[in-house]
């Protein structure tokens, strides 16, 4: 028992460094010393989960709830395990479990509603939806941390009050962590500033996606550029280009929050633009070390990260107007025509056909590719609906996994919908997605979580989306970028003006080509993809912002006004 204490302490010793691989170890030995403990078995998978080997994960997780069936955590931890690998039937059956030993634990509630909500299995769904919301507010008005966690609050309800509150608090544990860190102070005095880039998607993710040409435009005369890459390399295209966008790029992948946040000062950044916030296997606890003297949240998190290191969130008037300042605890910067950057010129693949596709020839094709828990139930009743007033319709969804395919077309029946008129795509690489998308006649967008990537993907293939605006960032999302791309008519503000210019635009053949000509043409010059433009936005922000630090004023709301004219190309690093 003494080897198995003395190997478990390391474990963890291990974990609060980052170290994954030698905490793995030794918990592995831990187990092998005492292969009849569940807590030991837990505390594997929660350092595979943290690896991403969560189907490692699963069997460390499914052995603790043999060795003890009625842990609720056990049976939580293996349900969120087996979600990842989208192992669904089983992630359900073993959720089910958990709550029932632990009817009003918060962190199996969110556990429940996410896994559902990837699965597509919406019965019962909003009741676990709304003991969530009132068991996690209830939590944090006790001065406990938040059992939802922020990504959850931000995309899976459309109340920015709820997404501030557990966005806060989750903060609020970092800052703890992290100790009292003051800010240093601003040094910078002349030549250039230097922008340092954090993220942990450089590569063949949505966020490389987006910024795969932006770094290149930034004016050098004013500004050097670090690139700060949490994620290892991955080989892609993109990531060379990123990489070779940047005047400086620095991997840190392998270093700890301590040694991630030395290496940040070391490169001398101004201002540290977190473009990650609190997504799937974020680094927070580097912005609570405060790396740098500005600290700002943009682009891949949608919302506030409610956190007081960071000073500003860079978004639109759209998605972060003022009136929603009471929702951020960052001072709002609003870019003039949207917030999100974009890839002008992508890769795009062989041409395809509908044939090759199993699209038929002669319908109107409806495409939803967002991602399977964006698809909620209100949303999908309203593309029923759609195609129940477009008999000659058909709906295209990415298929997520295996369950969620099957318990679409089992709602679509319900709702009198032909199962015939679903049609599921695979998942694709990039090139061959951005192929077959043109093949769709229009987009249909879902309505808590707006299809981010997703959209603009739709948008540069000619494809015109239907939106609504919702009531925070991420369901507003999509108007912002149809705004961009000068069809902002096509943004509804409730369901019943939504279903009617869906339906409309669905029966309205000289329209939808209207549109695709439109974007199609518009490629080099539309505001949503022009790169140069954006960087030039982005740019006064930064030098506003610097202006307010270099006075020792503390952040403010800062409105970017739209820049005009040709811009400098040759200030540029060119790729």
């Amino acid at each position: 028992m003494t080897a198995v204490r003395g190997w478990m302490a390391a474990g963890r010793q291990a974990l609060a460094r980052g170290d994954h691989a030698r905490a793995i170890a030794a918990f592995e030995q831990a187990a092998d010393n005492n292969p009849d403990h569940a807590g030991v078995f837990l505390a594997l998978g929660r350092a595979r989960i943290l690896s991403g080997a969560p189907g490692a994960a699963a069997e460390a997780f499914a052995r603790a709830s043999e060795l003890e069936p009625g842990n609720a955590e056990a049976w939580r931890a293996l349900a969120e395990a087996l979600r990842f690998v989208d192992r669904l039937d089983e992630a359900l059956e073993a959720i089910g479990r958990a709550v029932v030993l632990a009817p009003d634990d918060g962190r199996v509630l969110a556990q429940q509603v996410f896994v559902a909500q990837r699965a597509c299995a919406w019965d019962g769904l909003e009741a676990a939806r709304s003991r969530l919301a009132a068991v996690t507010v209830a939590a944090i008005n006790a001065g406990r941390p938040s059992p939802m966690r922020p990504f959850m609050a931000a995309t899976c309800f459309d109340d920015p009050a709820l997404a501030h509150a557990v966005a806060r608090s989750e903060s609020m544990v970092q800052a703890r962590r992290a100790g009292t860190v003051e800010a240093p102070p601003w040094r910078h005095r002349n030549g250039p500033l230097t922008i340092g880039y954090l993220s942990a998607g450089f590569g063949a993710h949505p966020t490389g996606h987006l910024l795969r040409g932006l770094f290149g435009h930034h004016d050098r005369e004013r500004f050097r550029i670090v690139g700060l890459a949490l994620n290892r390399d991955d080989g892609s295209q993109f990531r060379r280009d990123i990489a070779a966008g940047c005047d400086a790029f620095i991997p840190l992948a392998g270093r700890d929050n301590r040694a991630a946040a030395a290496a940040i000062g070391a490169a001398g950044v101004d201002i540290l633009i977190d473009l990650h916030g609190w997504l799937q296997n974020h680094r927070m606890a580097i912005m609570a070390r405060r790396a740098a003297p500005v600290q700002v949240s943009w682009l891949g998190f949608p919302g506030t990260t409610g956190a007081p290191f960071i000073d500003w969130l860079i978004g639109d008037p759209v998605v972060s107007p003022p009136s929603d300042q009471r929702h951020f605890t960052e001072r709002l910067v609003r870019l003039p025509e949207t917030y999100q950057a974009n890839d002008p010129h992508p890769q795009v693949g062989a041409p395809t056909s509908r044939v090759e596709q199993g699209l038929p020839e002669d319908a109107v094709v409806m495409a939803c590719f967002n991602v399977s828990y964006k698809i909620d139930p209100a949303s999908f009743a309203l593309f029923c609906e759609v195609l129940q007033r477009t008999p000659q319709a058909v709906l295209w969804l990415l298929e997520t996994n295996p369950t969620a395919r099957a318990n679409l077309i089992a709602a679509a029946t319900r709702a009198g919908i032909d199962p015939a008129r679903l049609v599921f795509a695979p998942f694709a690489a990039k090139h061959d997605h951005l192929s077959r998308l043109g093949l769709a006649d229009l987009a249909l967008d879902t309505g808590i979580c707006n299809g981010h990537t997703t959209t603009t993907d739709a948008l540069w293939a000619g494809v015109p989306v239907v939106a609504r605006r919702g009531r925070h960032f991420a369901s507003r999302v999509a108007a912002s970028l149809l705004g961009a791309a000068g069809l902002g008519d096509l943004v509804a503000d409730d369901e019943s003006a939504w279903v009617a210019l869906a339906g409309t635009l669905a029966g309205d053949a000289g329209r939808r080509r209207a549109c695709r000509r439109h974007l199609l043409e518009g490629r080099d010059s539309l505001a949503l993809f022009d790169t140069a433009r954006l960087a030039r936005h982005l740019e006064a922000a930064f030098l506003a912002m610097a202006g307010l630090a270099r006075a020792g004023i503390p952040a403010q709301p800062i409105d970017v006004a739209p820049v005009r004219g040709p811009y400098r190309k040759d200030a540029t690093k060119r790729l």
